[in-house]
């Protein structure tokens, strides 16, 4: 039997910390398809690479609020877990504080449709996925 087992978000964030790509959970109204293209988790925040798409014009407007889930699964054995966090969202346009990130995240200095999204987290929820051994 397969149950979800409730982690704490110490441990929920070292998991997340084990990735380095996810997903935004939904497309917040107004924000175009974004592409993520990798995450890093710097102390209380998560730092976000995004593609926009070729056809957007002038300057994202995200939203507020975002929320990323990030996930290990192995389907095989129907094991593994799942990380979402949310909080207070902003672009990074301080030339220095994308330096920062930027190489970490192999992210390219001249991409014009590459950002750098800052997520303050203030929910962090995780779950682990374990299958009781019946004997």
């Amino acid at each position: 039997m397969t149950r979800l087992v409730a982690l704490s978000e110490e441990s929920a964030l070292e998991l997340l910390a084990s990735v380095n790509i996810g997903r935004l959970v939904h497309k917040p109204r107004g924000l175009p398809p974004v592409r993520v293209l990798g995450h890093l988790l710097d102390d209380d925040q998560l730092v976000l690479r995004v593609r926009l798409p070729e056809d957007l014009r002038g300057r994202p407007n995200y939203p507020a609020r975002l929320t990323y889930q990030a996930e290990r699964i192995d389907a095989d054995n129907l094991t593994g877990w799942i990380v979402i966090v949310s909080g207070q969202a902003e672009r990074i346009t301080d030339p220095a504080v994308q330096a920062r990130y930027r190489v970490p995240m192999r992210a390219r200095p001249d991409e014009r449709k590459e950002h750098l999204v800052r997520i303050y987290l203030d929910r962090v929820t995780g779950r682990l996925l374990t299958r009781d051994h019946i004997r």
